[in-house]
């Protein structure tokens, strides 16, 4: 799952990079309302039975049927909500041609949501059954048939189609997904019996489910809207979302696809108190292993990468970048101790948990955009608005998660916070040389002298400091992969 994310936050980045040649600051504005209106009628999807579905993964036969046809019926509405905010798009912008363009954007999501319904069922019994090689390979190939065709539909429509290029494959990848996980897991869905009866038990063990939902857009998409709300600006929009969008694929490539693995995997320690505490703290300090690095690494080489992509035509949000790059990895963090709420049932803990944090994004979005200037730096100061605050919530929440099941503070903070320290001391020099030194380098060379110098430093502070962090990354790695990156880091070998 983890490599295949690796792949398709890569192409997602290439597709991203594109984009952002072809179309408009104002376009990626319309885009993220369309989105995040979109995303708050998307709470409802499923009705949060696939999740529910996972964890009873030993009842199936017995909920197949009702979870399937609630679902499309929870899709159905969703569809119906998307069509009814189209209808008062305007009033996010306050011009009345990019509400035209929202609202097309919400019609094409509303006719993917309930073609999504089987597929989405089909790959619930596939990862209660721990089957993530065929997950990842349809997942994987879906994504990369949605960023191949934008990028195609961008490049030759950009002009006469804008931001609607970025939402017309949706429809297909969710046709695909349906045949493809179908062919892999030939349910019979269609002709399950619906069971009426047992909906109502249904939907009060998924309620806190669906208010976990609403919460993580919150979370994601609806600072979007009070951004717009307040500053009425649709560049500024775009721009912030264009920073978000780029940092937030460190948090696609870890959160969601190892958050989709831990929760399987932690549902089946649950009878294992010792065991699910220990694989909690372990899976904490993996993800920060893997987090700081990655944001902090774009936090220093995105300035360049900017200028040598899109040449200044994206340089406002860089500043916006690095801020969301030095603090993004603790929401990253939330993604193991959420998925052992789940895992134990504790839907209720999660919810509020996610909705602490999506209130404070909303809030310091909306705050961040009536107090900051209007100007070049804008995002930048939105940007530490909900950066900082959005870090200090989620790792707070962590600690307060874990101190729950009885994992002393000391051992959450020692999982959690080595490694995001390292990625800080490692790129502030970094930073400073990529500033003062490196600046006049064409762009290439200053990417690769800044970058190069982060991950020399990290690498070698990493291997000081917590070798045993790097010993748990390579047990779990591929063993020529391990062997490898024993050798390049002078560890021993494990004994046999």
């Amino acid at each position: 799952m983890l490599f295949n994310a690796i792949g398709t936050r890569l192409a997602g980045l290439v597709a991203t990079v594109l984009l952002g040649l072809w179309l408009t600051q104002a376009d990626f504005g319309v885009f993220g309302v369309a989105m995040s209106l979109s995303a708050l009628a998307a709470v409802l999807r499923e009705g949060g039975l696939r999740q529910y579905l996972v964890r009873e993964h030993r009842q199936h036969e017995r909920l197949i049927g009702p979870v399937f046809y609630m679902a499309l019926g929870f899709n159905l509405l969703t569809a119906g909500l998307m069509v009814g905010m189209a209808q008062y798009s305007s009033l996010w912008t306050g011009d009345a041609a990019e509400g035209r363009s929202i609202a097309l954007l919400l019609y094409v999501a509303a006719i993917s949501a309930p073609l999504g319904t089987p597929g989405a069922i089909l790959q619930a019994r596939l990862m209660g059954g721990l089957q993530f090689g065929t997950i990842s390979a349809i997942t994987g190939f879906s994504m990369l048939l949605r960023y191949g065709a934008t990028v195609l539909l961008a490049w030759r429509f950009a002009d006469v189609l804008g931001a609607l290029t970025l939402v017309l494959i949706l429809p297909v990848c969710a046709v695909f997904e349906w045949v493809a996980f179908r062919y892999a897991n030939p349910e019979p869905l269609w002709s399950r019996r619906p069971e009426v009866s047992t909906w109502p038990s249904l939907l009060s063990h998924a309620r806190w489910i669906l208010l976990g939902s609403l919460a993580i857009v919150m979370i994601n998409w609806v600072p979007n809207l009070a951004l717009s709300a307040v500053s009425r600006d649709t560049h500024l929009v775009g721009v912030y979302f264009m920073a978000c969008n780029i940092v937030m694929q460190v948090g696609i490539l870890l959160s969601a696809n190892v958050g989709a693995v831990l929760l399987p995997a932690f549902a089946k320690l649950t009878g294992d108190r010792e065991r699910l505490d220990s694989a909690i703290l372990k899976s904490v300090r993996q993800l920060m292993l893997l987090a700081t690095p990655l944001s902090m690494g774009l936090a220093v080489t995105f300035p360049s990468l900017e200028q040598w992509i899109w040449h200044g035509k994206w340089e406002s949000a860089a500043a916006a970048v690095r801020v969301l790059g030095y603090t993004y990895p603790s929401v990253v963090l939330l993604a193991a101790p959420l998925a052992a709420q789940q895992a134990v049932g504790q839907f209720r803990q999660w919810a509020s948990t996610l909705l602490a944090l999506g209130a404070v994004s909303i809030a310091s979005a909306a705050v961040g955009g009536a107090l900051v200037p209007h100007g070049a730096r804008a995002a930048e100061g939105i940007a530490w608005w909900t950066g900082v605050s959005g870090a200090i919530v989620a790792f707070a929440c962590t600690v307060l998660i874990a101190g729950r099941r009885g994992i002393a503070v000391g051992a959450t903070v020692a999982s959690a916070l080595p490694a995001w320290v390292i990625a800080l001391a490692a790129a502030i020099p970094a930073i400073w040389f990529d500033g003062k030194v490196f600046a006049d380098l064409g762009a290439i060379p200053r990417f690769m002298a800044s970058g190069g110098l982060f991950t020399v430093l990290f690498v070698v502070c990493v291997r000081i400091l917590v070798p045993g962090h790097i010993e748990e990354a390579l047990a779990m790695a591929p063993r020529g992969a391990g062997r490898l990156c024993r050798r390049a880091l002078l560890l021993p070998e494990p004994a046999s």
